[in-house]
């Protein structure tokens, strides 16, 4: 049986300290400070979640001297298109610029205020529950939960995205 632990390893938690100590603004500086966000440490890797929505998964691996980030493409796309999703379609070309619908660089200021909007639009009743049975609970441990069928991690998917 695997070992489950609830804790970043060390150089994942190293690059993070070393991230929110750094001069400036930069995208963990902005997730520390931003009062929507719920973060989780999982098993090994943190998450930020907005209305039950994992809109970032930090760690466990390392790209350098970084910590791995992944999000979901679908938070990616700019808010202002959820308003009118529609594209016009020629029979042959999208008549769209997709530097205009999909978010293709972090700015200080914005981008984490977008991935939220966003987030929060792709969540469903039962995770908007939830968040905010979070929020109101303190005594809250843990909210996700995932059964194998043998009962043990060796039968569990290693990444879901």
């Amino acid at each position: 049986m695997v070992k489950f632990e609830r804790a970043l390893s060390d150089k994942c938690e190293a690059a993070l300290r070393e991230l929110a100590a750094m001069d400036g603004y930069n995208w963990w500086k902005e997730v520390l400070a931003c009062e929507e966000l719920l973060l989780a440490v999982r098993g090994g890797y943190l998450n930020a979640y907005k209305a039950g929505q994992a809109v970032f998964k930090i760690g466990p691996k390392m790209v350098g001297r970084r910590p791995r980030v992944k999000i979901h493409y679908k938070y990616l796309v700019e808010p202002k298109w959820e308003e009118n999703p529609y594209i016009e379609f020629d029979g042959e070309h999208f008549c769209v610029d997709p530097a205009k619908v999909v978010q293709t660089r972090y700015q200080s200021g914005r981008t984490l205020r977008n991935l939220i909007k966003t987030a929060a639009h792709f969540s469903g009743e039962e995770k908007k529950g939830v968040a905010q049975i979070i929020e109101n609970e303190p005594r809250v441990v843990d909210v996700e939960i995932a059964f194998t069928q043998s009962g043990d991690a060796e039968g569990a998917k290693a990444e879901s995205w």
